[in-house]
């Protein structure tokens, strides 16, 4: 498997911001059907200003680890309410 990311550092892509990736990720999932494969390798992440992220950058692994556990509820709520409405979307064959 280790050979394969290596072509991941010379292959081309388009790097996004945050917002953009969202922007994009976010217009297309709700649409999809059935299986999904999405690859997460050879990124790299900056969520400055997220505050987990800034708590576990400047070392507060405790404080970012509460802040993401404070986030769980209305995260789960989200991917709850994706998944439902993909299922709804398969029901009648959309």
């Amino acid at each position: 498997m280790r050979e394969g990311f290596s072509a991941l550092s010379t292959a081309d892509g388009l790097p996004l911001t945050k917002a953009e990736y969202l922007a994009a990720f976010n217009s297309v999932f709700p649409c999809l059907t059935g299986r999904f494969d999405k690859l997460e390798a050879g990124q790299q992440f900056d969520e400055t200003g997220y505050a987990p992220w800034d708590a576990h950058v400047s070392g507060d692994t405790e404080r970012a680890r509460a802040l993401l556990e404070a986030e769980r509820p209305a995260l789960a709520a989200k991917h709850f309410d994706q998944a439902r409405r993909s299922l709804s979307k398969a029901a009648r064959g959309v």
